[in-house]
């Protein structure tokens, strides 16, 4: 009993896994650390336990030891500690592997040296070799043209015989080939100087003054190069410097208010909007203080006073009084009885859910344990207080119903490993008025979407 183990995806193959395996009647593991099977991947996904490969009577099984083990391209892994039989073709996605199941008694052998991509595509699916492919083994070799007879001019080889040898072959003049004349100009200059002032007799001290200037020459085109690239820094400082994978991740944001969002209940008539209008006069006064506002209203009261006539006289004569009939005692009428009129009690109209704006903050966390456990009152109290060390930062929002807003890239603070949203919402005690995001703090770029619905936050990522 044997079972082949065989990595169909070896591009994620790492220097030094094996693509297979071949396992005995004793079986083995699968991990990244003291396991039968050896596997590292780039993500680090691979537990140093991952699985183990046993046997049951005669069937092959594997057994979850990390909760992390995928078969035959399930979402759901297979749960820490399953074990579940293996046929012929099933596969099992391991960290970034994809690795195929062979139970054939000829599945690809661990003695064979070649590397995968070096293996026909019938072989790596049968296990079998095709000696049609290995027709060209026994062919003998091609022969290499022979190279053709240079033809030589000599008008064209005295035309570029150059006029000194040793000139042609100094790497200082190669240099000046290459690099601007205003960088080893005087580099050369001084090399000519003090080549014509030294005697032949000191040709070592000549060859190692040469070698110091050339060193200084390269060193002066690398020095240049730097010192431009620490100029565009200094003068655009959003210039990223370092690797993709250091630099802080990003995050934008896209707000949307449902335009049922955050109702309130009210009566009909109760809203400022519904009151009806009595006069069609109306006056609207606005000033930024108390004592702007009583200038304004004095100006509206003296414009007022000598060009509008009083509407009614003051009278001090008191109305006269109607009279009033006697109180007449009747029996009991039955609401048959003509004459006699019933009216229905008056209407009261239900109360309706009116939509209004609401007020968010987007928070960046180094932790979420004291926003779950956290009331929203304590939070609207004082933020920083309730949070305590693991607040970072705070961008506080309004949206009115039914508006949307879009707030451009912004960097992550290193500490932040988690975005918040708080909602402020009217009726709390029944609405989801919170929600959390995991973020990485280097090496991101995230798009997040808060949709704020009638009772309940939406937050939704995507990175790249």
């Amino acid at each position: 009993m044997n079972l082949t183990l065989v990595i169909s995806n070896p591009a994620q193959l790492l220097h030094g896994c094996q693509p297979t395996l071949r396992f005995g009647a004793h079986g083995g593991s699968i991990g990244s650390v003291a396991c039968d099977w050896l596997l590292r991947d780039r993500s680090q996904q691979v537990h140093p336990q991952h699985c183990r490969i046993h046997w049951q009577g005669t069937r092959a099984c594997v057994t979850d030891q990390c909760g992390h083990t995928y078969a035959n391209g399930h979402a759901l892994p297979l749960g820490r500690g399953t074990t579940v039989q293996l046929n012929e073709g099933d596969f099992l996605d391991i960290g970034e592997y994809r690795i195929a199941v062979h139970l054939h008694a000829h599945a690809l052998d661990d003695v064979d040296g070649r590397h995968l991509s070096q293996r026909s595509l019938n072989e790596l699916l049968t296990g079998r070799r095709d000696e049609l492919e290995d027709w060209n083994q026994q062919a003998r070799p091609f022969s290499p043209p022979p190279a053709p007879a240079p033809l030589i001019c000599p008008e064209f080889e005295r035309l570029s015989r150059p006029f000194d040898v040793a000139q042609e072959q100094d790497p200082l003049w190669a240099l000046e080939a290459i690099a601007p004349s205003w960088r080893t100009g005087p580099v050369l200059a001084v090399a000519c100087r003090v080549q014509a002032r030294v005697s032949p007799h000191n040709s070592r001290v000549v060859s190692h003054l040469r070698f110091a200037l050339l060193l200084l020459g390269c060193l002066t085109l690398g020095g240049c190069t730097l010192l431009g690239k620490l100029g565009q820094v200094i003068w655009n400082p959003s210039i990223p410097v370092g690797e993709p994978d250091d630099q802080p991740s990003r995050y934008s944001l896209s707000l949307y208010a449902s335009p049922s969002v955050n109702p309130r209940m009210t009566l009909a008539g109760a809203d400022p909007a519904d009151a009806p209008i009595h006069s069609p006069y109306s006056v609207n006064v606005q000033a930024e203080s108390a004592q702007a506002l009583t200038e304004k209203l004095q100006s509206v009261l003296d414009h007022l006073y000598p060009t509008v006539a009083a509407q009614s006289p003051v009278t001090t004569e008191p109305e006269p009084s109607l009279p009033v009939s006697p109180v007449e005692t009747s029996p009991f009428a039955h609401y048959e009885v003509a004459g006699v009129s019933v009216s229905a009690p008056e209407h009261t109209p239900a109360p309706r859910a009116v939509a209004s704006p609401i007020a968010f903050t987007v928070l960046q966390l180094s932790d979420d344990g004291l926003l779950q456990n956290a009331t929203l009152a304590a939070l609207l109290d004082d933020l920083k207080k309730t949070l305590g060390s693991t607040f970072i930062g705070a961008d506080e929002y309004l949206l009115q119903p039914g508006q949307f807003k879009f707030i451009d890239l912004k960097a992550l603070d290193p500490d932040t490993r988690f975005i918040a949203v708080v909602a402020n919402y009217y009726d709390a005690d029944n609405a989801q008025w919170k929600q959390t995001l995991r973020v990485q703090p280097t090496g991101r770029h995230y798009a997040l979407l808060v949709h704020l619905e009638s009772a309940q936050i939406e937050l939704k990522g995507e990175t790249r």
